[in-house]
């Protein structure tokens, strides 16, 4: 929910009585239930008054200006009324919501890749991934742009086990630098270990055990 500070005055040499303020919704700025239309009151001459208009930006808002329109409706003082349009600009600043969304191993190319996605509604600019297992720094990797609603994969050493972090600073709207952390769990098989190696071991033992008491039985035939 954002607010909308409009300012007011009354420029003329009569005063403006019962004003009530009106404001029409776009599909990115939508009032909070009635507060799209704000009783302001009388305003005399050369008075200055403000009003507070509660608004839902839309979560797939862009970060930019929107053109508005607001209505003022009043009476003179003989009662007669009276209605005056405005055309504003809104300014409507983006957000950035930075997730983990996959997390796998390349054994070919010895990587972990950790796949990000920005989730927000505007461009996130020179990121910067630190990859922290067991509380030791294992690497960091670096994204010049992360648009909204694109994904990159950042790059790390091959890791099978361990969990941590992943702390990713970036800068955002207004050349603010921000940071989120992610919590990592870390957790694989090595390549081909499906336990192939212990059967082929375990048949071989057997082989030779069948063999020995095989060989130890037609000893003690020939004894008899």
């Amino acid at each position: 929910i954002s607010d909308m500070i409009v300012s007011l005055k009354n420029i003329g040499s009569g005063t403006a009585r019962d004003l009530k303020l009106n404001f029409n919704s776009t599909a990115e700025l939508i009032p909070v239930l009635s507060r799209g239309s704000v009783y302001v009151g009388d305003i005399g001459p050369n008075e200055t008054r403000t009003a507070d208009i509660k608004l839902n930006v839309d979560s797939s808002a862009e970060e930019k200006t929107y053109t508005a329109y607001l209505s003022a409706d009043y009476k003179d003082e003989s009662g007669a009324s009276h209605t005056k349009s405005f055309s504003i600009g809104v300014p409507v600043k983006g957000t950035i919501f930075l997730d983990v969304i996959k997390i796998e191993p390349d054994f070919s190319r010895k990587k972990l890749n950790v796949e990000v996605a920005n989730k927000g509604t505007t461009e996130a600019k020179s990121v910067e991934a630190r990859l922290v297992i067991n509380g030791k720094l294992v690497d960091i990797d670096y994204t010049s742009s992360l648009k909204a609603n694109k994904k990159t994969t950042f790059s790390f050493p091959l890791l099978l086990d361990g969990s941590g972090e992943l702390q990713m600073t970036y800068i955002g709207p207004g050349l603010a630098e921000s940071s989120v952390t992610k919590d990592v769990v870390i957790k694989f098989q090595p390549e081909g270990d499906d336990y192939t190696g212990i059967i082929v071991v375990l048949v071989v033992v057997a082989a030779a055990g069948y063999w020995f008491w095989k060989k130890r039985k037609k000893g003690r035939k020939g004894e008899i």
